[in-house]
């Protein structure tokens, strides 16, 4: 899992209609236990398996208070003091994020090693303008995965969501009054409440079709705010006698969600309801209510005036330390993280967050005119310092890249090098060239978008490109698959030269050759991947057969939808076979190669970290094989079909290493690269020759 936030605001609770107070300690106690709850999914999530939900619990309370003191001004004055209302906000919040901004920043360039270091500080500066959510939605990171790899800036998707939210509903309940002259409270919460079941309809849609780019759409999250937004616009919603009840069945609800959902939650559908309801219930029994009491405790009302900022620290220590110390997380690095966001919000509160507030020498700095100078000046700042890291890191790397390629160009290179330095004919020492990594880990990207050969997700056409002599070839091949497939272009270019085959490559992103559907929670995925294999099919049915068919596949994208009293893995395995045998009945021989092992997640940043040495990084043989790939059993069920078996090569008796013969191996967990492909190609000529040859 990577991170979650707590988006909190005001400190200063302003009060539900029905109360006199001028602060709620149940809100406060909500925050305390929101925050509790983020902070330990993040140190033990097997042990608060839910904790991310403490977002949702801060979105409503966010949605409460906002809303409830935008109706309020506009009742009794009919208009709103934009300037004003977003100045107090940046005022609030920007102080202690901006410092930790900065600080992250810092810390980043001291201990990230260069393969990250560009996404990172670029993430930083779009956490400064508050539009980090829309970057990782563009990116697709799917924040619930247990191995992402995340930065120490991604928290600040929250706070993106939020801040977004203090721009649009002011300009949504002000566009109301202009519109209908009125400034009801059930106008208003008509208004509200049409555009919170829109949100949440779009949220269930988008969850079950899109689910990484649905966790961080300001539009998915929109309405737990808003569900906030209209208890605030209710003077009374529980009544007296069932205050005590509603408390505690929120409190319950809260804590249910908190040690029952998981990262296999379909969030932010539906489900999330549970935890935005519960809040709701805890809020809505008012300031009378055993909650209230029972938060004015001293350690709760401080953990929940600290909320902010201990959500703010937590995630950079978390994701930095194994930075610092070189291995993962221990028990004492948890436990002295959660000691050191707790310290570090009370330092950033007390000599930062108040005096910005509060102290009367800065009030100038918080007329809207001078905030926005200055936090313009912020933004730029860290902008330019992202830029300049990026393009500095850039410049190195390609340095380093070119020295190390320098050694390749020489002497044996291309006999020792990679794959090579496997077999025993080339007389090869494990590591002809000392310490060198080709390619640098840190520019080992994945090299598969040929675009004459290549479909992306939104798309079902066939795109065929040609490798190798256009005539007077000896054999015509096919290639087709997914990603991993399509990252041996090079390899099959070489391969088709070498041999003087042809060999026409298609490939489809996240989509491999199988006559079964395959089982993708992404609706519209999977309904294109479906119709491009039917079309692959087709494609190859209208066309004479080939001499033979590679296929390749992720094993991480293997289970296929079953049939009947059919498993998952006999599911991919009879799709397979299935697919396969429309051609071997026409005479074509099929190749499947078998799926390169999987690494961690963090494989390049590790490789770049240990580069004396890299196999250290390296997984277990039984942990990298794990998944289940079915080519194995596919070929056993199809006749005239033959396994191309490269583990041999790469792994030994006890690893899988990420370098061979000073080539970096992977471009990421499971995709090799390039240049290291390129090196198998003999071995898959042989192996491919012996079978066309029996």
């Amino acid at each position: 899992m990577t991170d979650m936030a707590a988006a909190v605001t005001d400190l200063t609770v302003a009060a539900h209609p029905s109360d006199n107070s001028k602060q709620r300690a149940d809100i406060q106690g909500l925050r305390a236990i929101a925050v509790i709850l983020v902070l330990f999914f993040h140190l033990w999530p097997n042990r608060v398996s839910g904790g991310y939900i403490g977002v949702d619990v801060f979105f409503v309370i966010s949605g409460f208070l906002i809303t409830g003191h935008l109706v309020r001004e506009l009742q009794s004055t009919g208009k709103l003091n934009l300037g004003r209302f977003w100045a107090r906000r940046a005022v609030r919040l920007l102080p202690a994020s901006l410092t930790v901004i900065f600080a992250t920043f810092v810390a980043v360039l001291i201990l990230v090693p260069d393969s990250l270091r560009s996404q990172f500080v670029w993430e930083g500066a779009a956490s400064a303008g508050y539009i980090v959510n829309w970057l990782l939605a563009a990116n697709s990171v799917d924040y619930l995965a247990a191995d992402s790899l995340a930065s120490p800036f991604q928290h600040f998707w929250t706070l993106s969501v939020e801040e977004q939210f203090y721009i649009i509903v002011p300009l949504i309940l002000l566009a109301a009054v202009l519109v209908t002259r009125r400034r009801s409270a059930r106008q208003f919460g008509i208004i509200l409440g049409f555009t919170a079941a829109a949100s949440l309809g779009y949220g269930i849609w988008l969850t079950a079709t899109t689910p990484s780019v649905a966790y961080f759409s300001t539009f998915t999250r929109a309405w737990e705010f808003l569900a906030g937004g209209l208890l605030s616009l209710v003077p009374r919603t529980l009544p007296r006698r069932l205050v005590g009840v509603g408390s505690a069945l929120g409190i319950f609800g809260i804590f249910v969600a908190a040690f029952i959902l998981d990262e296999s939650a379909a969030f932010p559908g539906w489900i999330a309801g549970l935890p935005v309801v519960s809040t709701m219930l805890v809020i809505s029994a008012g300031s009378g209510s055993w909650v209230n009491k029972t938060a004015r405790f001293g350690p709760v009302m401080w953990l929940g005036n600290l909320s902010y900022s201990i959500y703010l620290w937590h995630w950079p220590l978390v994701v930095l330390l194994p930075y610092a110390t070189g291995g993962p997380l221990k028990t004492i690095d948890k436990v002295s993280i959660a000691i050191a966001s707790i310290t570090l919000a009370w330092v950033s509160q007390r000599f930062i967050e108040n005096p910005v507030r509060f102290a009367v020498k800065l009030r100038r700095f918080r007329q809207p005119r001078a905030v926005f100078v200055w936090m313009t000046a912020a933004v730029v700042t860290i902008a330019a310092g992202a830029l300049g890291v990026s393009t500095y890191t850039t410049y190195k790397i390609g340095v380093a890249d070119a020295a190390a390629r320098a050694q390749l160009d020489g002497g044996t290179a291309p006999k020792c090098y990679g794959a090579a330095v496997l077999d025993p004919s080339n007389g090869c020492p494990p590591n002809p060239y000392g310490t060198a990594l080709i390619p640098d880990p840190a520019v080992s990207g994945v090299d598969v978008n040929r675009a004459e050969c290549w479909t992306g997700v939104d798309s079902s056409e066939v795109h065929v490109c040609q490798l190798g002599p256009e005539s007077g070839y000896t054999r015509a091949m096919f290639a087709v698959g997914d990603s991993h497939n399509s990252g041996l272009i090079q390899m099959y270019e070489a391969m088709a030269t070498e041999m003087n085959w042809r060999i026409d490559l298609t490939g489809h992103n996240g989509c491999y050759w199988s006559a079964r559907e395959t089982d993708d929670p992404n609706l519209p995925r999977r309904e294109k991947c479906t119709q491009w294999k039917s079309n692959i099919t087709q494609w190859l049915n209208d066309r004479p057969a080939y001499d033979a068919i590679f296929t390749m596949h992720a094993s991480s994208r293997s289970q296929s939808v079953p049939i009947g009293a059919e498993t998952k893995d006999e599911a991919t395995v009879n799709g397979m076979s299935k697919a396969w045998s429309t051609q071997t009945s026409r005479g074509a021989t099929i190749l499947a190669i078998r799926d390169n092992p999987v690494q961690r997640s963090d494989v390049k940043s590790c490789i770049d970290r240990h580069r004396e040495d890299p196999n250290s990084c390296a997984l277990p043989r039984s942990k990298a094989l794990a998944w289940f790939e079915g080519s194995k059993e596919a070929v056993a069920a199809t006749p005239g079909a033959y396994l191309i078996d490269l583990t041999p090569l790469l792994c030994n008796s006890e690893i899988c290493p990420v370098v061979i013969g000073n080539a970096v191996v992977y471009s990421d967990r499971d995709h090799l690269t390039t240049e290291f492909a390129r090196s198998l190609t003999p071995f898959i000529e042989r192996a491919a020759s012996a079978a066309l040859d029996r």
